[in-house]
């Protein structure tokens, strides 16, 4: 059960960031609320069914990164199958899109385990959180409206009912800023599901943890490892391993010194 106190951690980063999914106007709060209701009802229309084979691995993916940071993660699965380890990705649509040929054309969309979650009940609980958050009369209340409550709890229960379909054993996750990055990360350790969190940008690991037992996260640096662990991430958890980010950059001084090595050669022969 989702208490108060979570639901602030949920919702946390995104107030922090400013990242709303649409930019709002108070005035059109309550249309905004409904039509993002209504987004997420038609995302769960257009998804295919699944079949319910085991995945030891699943990896949390946007279908707006499909292509980018598929190419990262591809990589890593690759390398897992080759050691028998069975994988697949789990698809969220971000909540301020409908991306209607991905929905119909993936097998690994997140919505079409919905229908397994009692939608009654979630609208009891977020109806019953939303009330305390009522005077609320500035730039969160949309966070914390009864519309984005229930979704919260609503992906939070689908997201234990496709871990336990497929006996997941790990989720890999690239950020932990999004609502729907934490209620993926939330799920997994309520469900003993390890949470390996391998960070593709910066940003990340700004916020407590919320006493995760689950959750092993890879860090920048030494610094980043002590911000980590004052925010609430256990020592032996965490892996120095410094960012993907300088993967192309170590490949592009490389290059960028070649260069300049041959052009100093070439000075000197002339």
């Amino acid at each position: 059960m989702l208490d108060k106190t979570l639901i602030q951690w949920f919702i946390e980063p995104s107030i922090k960031r400013n990242m709303s999914p649409i930019k709002l106007d108070s005035r059109f709060s309550p249309i905004i609320r409904r039509t993002l209701i209504a987004n997420e009802k038609l995302k769960e229309i257009l998804s295919k069914d699944h079949s319910y084979e085991d995945y030891d691995v699943f990896f949390l993916t946007f279908t707006n990164y499909l292509g980018k940071e598929i190419k990262y993660i591809g990589k890593i699965v690759d390398e897992l199958k080759n050691r028998n380890i069975k994988c697949s990705l789990l698809i969220f649509d971000p909540l301020s899109k409908l991306s209607i040929s991905k929905l119909r054309s993936s097998e690994n969309m997140i919505y079409s385990y919905i229908k397994y979650v009692d939608k009654e009940d979630v609208k009891k609980r977020a109806q019953k959180i939303s009330k305390t958050y009522k005077k609320l009369n500035d730039e969160r209340k949309i966070y914390y409206s009864f519309e984005m409550i229930y979704l919260l709890i609503l992906y939070y229960e689908t997201v234990k009912i496709a871990l336990k379909k497929h006996r997941t054993k790990l989720v890999f996750v690239t950020g932990d800023l999004s609502i729907i990055e934490r209620c993926v990360i939330a799920a997994a350790d309520s469900c003993n599901v390890k949470i390996l969190l391998n960070p593709i940008g910066l940003g990340f690991g700004i916020t407590d943890y919320h006493n995760l037992d689950n959750l092993y996260m890879a860090a920048f640096g030494n610094d980043h490892k002590k911000m980590l662990l004052a925010n609430g991430v256990k020592k032996d958890h965490i892996f120095l391993t410094g960012s993907i980010m300088f993967d192309k950059i170590g490949s592009y001084v490389r290059s960028k010194n070649a260069l300049h090595q041959n052009r100093t050669d070439s000075s000197k022969t002339a």
